[in-house]
């Protein structure tokens, strides 16, 4: 790769600079079930989590390398059971932008009739979006310190202490560091290689198009063979056109 001196260096000092809203890390700290289950709590006060567990059957899709990852549980169900027989869902996102403009740090959403309003699926899916950039006081002090916390400031609440201190533990995990900087890395490798394809893609239509252009103009095929170095699946392609 080229620069590979330059771009590790680049890396290190990304991983010195990244914090819990950095996707990364954020997994690493969450895997401390004390943390996670606190979080969860503070999101969701009406349920009384007794504890959690992290299912086998997880699965991350990331189309592709300019997309944020999500991760899916896989919730099986017998054939022929309703749908309302599935067990309450939550969907979490934590944005750190204001995606719906409104200001609240917390949208929550539920499947409900467009024809009518008062009518819902009762699917138990929920849809929960946290927003650190909120300016409206609709949270819990414990929440909003976690979402300033996500934002860099930090505070005198003690999950965020104890969340920093999870976050300095990561960082100090040369193994974790190490991985950080192979993904980061291999993801750069991809964005190279789609610019790469664009390009190739760009000169391809460039061509058919200037061959396009000669046939118009009357050239023989032999002639736009000569100049331009076509092939025959080149020129019936711009035929076609």
């Amino acid at each position: 790769m080229e620069g590979g001196t330059g771009m590790t260096e680049m890396y290190k000092s990304r991983w010195d600079e990244i914090g819990l809203s950095d996707d990364f890390i954020f997994g690493k700290v969450m895997q401390k079930p004390k943390l996670c289950k606190k979080l969860l709590q503070m999101i969701l006060p009406e349920l009384d989590i007794d504890y959690i567990e992290y299912p086998e059957w997880q699965k991350e899709f990331r189309p592709d390398m300019d997309t944020k990852g999500i991760r899916v549980d896989v919730d099986q169900m017998k054939k022929g059971l309703s749908y309302k027989s599935l067990s309450d869902s939550y969907i979490i996102f934590i944005c750190m932008t204001d995606i719906f403009k409104l200001g609240l740090h917390k949208y929550t959403f539920v499947n409900t009739c467009i024809e009518k309003s008062d009518l819902h699926l009762g699917d138990g899916a929920v849809k929960i979006f946290l927003n650190a950039r909120g300016i409206i006081d609709d949270v819990s002090s414990d929440l909003m310190a976690f979402l300033n916390y996500l934002k860099g400031i930090k505070s005198e609440n003690t999950y965020v202490k104890e969340l920093d201190e999870a976050v300095k533990e990561a960082k100090m995990n040369s193994t974790w560091r190490d991985e950080y900087m192979r993904l980061e890395v291999r993801d750069w490798e991809k964005r190279q290689e789609g610019i790469e394809i664009g390009r190739n893609e760009g000169s391809y239509l460039e061509r058919q198009k200037i061959i396009g252009e000669m046939l118009a103009q009357g050239f023989s095929e032999e002639q736009i063979k000569a100049v331009c170095k076509a092939t025959d699946e080149e020129i019936e392609a711009a035929k076609k056109q």
